[in-house]
C-alpha cells in the first residue's frame, strides 16, 4: 500500500474509494443538491450538438445512451438517489465520450467537458473507469475477479483477500500477476523521482521491486502447484 503521512486528502479519498469496504459518499454543493444528474444531462446534451459536427456516429451513440438511461431508484433519500444516478450516468457515458475522433492525438474535448463538470460535483473520472464493481453486500470480489480477469478460484480469492486488506485494484492485480514493470507503476511519482537521481532508482527501487516480484511469483507458483495437485487427486478419485 502506498499511503503515508505526506498523502494529500484527494489522494487518500481516491485510495479509500478503491477499497472494497469503503462507500463513496460526497455531499454535493447546496446549489446542485438533488440536481447533479440533471446538471450532467444538460452538459451532455450540449456535447451532443458539438460532437455532431465532427462525428455523427459518436453523437448518435451518446444520444442513444442518454435516451435509454434509467436513473437509480433504490435510495430513499432524494439527494442520495440523485447522486447514485449521477454516478451511474457517468459510468455509462465516459467510455463513449472517450472515443477519439481526432486521430488519437488528444483527449476528446467532449470527454474533458463532461469530466470537468462532474469533478465540480466531487465525481472524478478515475472512479468510474475501473474494471470491477464492488460487491457491497459481502465485500467478496472473488466472482468479479473471476469474470473480469479470468482468474481461477485460488487467484480470485487471493485478489479478493488483498482488496479486503485495503489494497487497490492495481496493487491486488500485481500480487496475482507480479511483474517488475507493474510494481514500478504502483508508485510512479516515487520511482520517477528516484530515476531522476539514478542511484536511488538502481540501488533501492529496482532491488525492492525485484524482491517483491520474486516473492509474489514464488507464492503464486505454490498456489498453482496446489491447484494442479488438487485437480489430479479429484480425477484419480473419479476413476
Amino acid at each position: 500500500m502506498n499511503i503515508n503521512t505526506n498523502t494529500i486528502p484527494k489522494t487518500l479519498q481516491a485510495y479509500l474509494y478503491r477499497n472494497s469496504n469503503y462507500e463513496y459518499l460526497v455531499m454535493p454543493h447546496k446549489e446542485f443538491r438533488g440536481k447533479v444528474t440533471e446538471d450532467l444531462k444538460s452538459v451532455i446534451t450540449e456535447v451532443i450538438t458539438r460532437v455532431a459536427t465532427k462525428s455523427k456516429e459518436k453523437s448518435d451513440l451518446i444520444r442513444e445512451a442518454l435516451d435509454n438511461f434509467q436513473p437509480n431508484i433504490e435510495e430513499k433519500s432524494e439527494i442520495a438517489r440523485d447522486f447514485e444516478s449521477a454516478k451511474k450516468l457517468l459510468g455509462i457515458m465516459l467510455p463513449i465520450l472517450k472515443i477519439n475522433t481526432g486521430n488519437n492525438l488528444k483527449t476528446p474535448s467532449s470527454y474533458l467537458k463532461v469530466v470537468a463538470r462532474a469533478e465540480s460535483h466531487g465525481l472524478y473520472a478515475y472512479y468510474f473507469e475501473q474494471d470491477l464493481h464492488f460487491n457491497k453486500q459481502t465485500n467478496d470480489l472473488s466472482a468479479e475477479a473471476h469474470d473480469c480477469y479470468k482468474y481461477d478460484d485460488k487467484f480470485s480469492k487471493l485478489y479478493s483477500n488483498y482488496r479486503k486488506l485495503g489494497y487497490s485494484d492495481q496493487e491486488a492485480r500485481f500480487e496475482c500477476e507480479p511483474e517488475l514493470s507493474k510494481w514500478i507503476k504502483l508508485s510512479p511519482r516515487r520511482n520517477t523521482a528516484a530515476a531522476v537521481t539514478v542511484a536511488p532508482f538502481l540501488l533501492v527501487s529496482i532491488p525492492v521491486g525485484l524482491w517483491r516480484t520474486y516473492r509474489a511469483n514464488s507464492r503464486n507458483n505454490k498456489l498453482q502447484h496446489e491447484s494442479a495437485d488438487a485437480s489430479a487427486s479429484y480425477v484419480a478419485l473419479k476413476k
